[in-house]
């Protein structure tokens, strides 16, 4: 899930997210519970890191902001 390009890296957490949720949505018909807990803990994961990637992002680009106005 690594990538160098910060653009690179937001894809790849789109499309494993997106690709969780249609395994969840396969799963409905014929998954195991187990399946869809895994898989929603695997959603969940996946969302705090996106989360994190925006909060580290918004703050860098405060602190790039701030120095260029000082």
């Amino acid at each position: 899930m690594l990538a160098s390009d910060p653009l690179e890296f937001k894809w790849r957490l789109h499309d494993a997210k997106h690709a969780i949720l249609d395994r969840i949505e396969d799963t409905m018909r014929s998954g195991s519970q187990a399946e869809r807990r895994m898989l929603g803990l695997a959603l969940d994961i996946v969302s705090a890191v996106e989360r994190s990637d925006s909060a580290e992002r918004a703050d860098a680009d405060a602190d790039y902001t701030a120095n260029i106005a000082a």
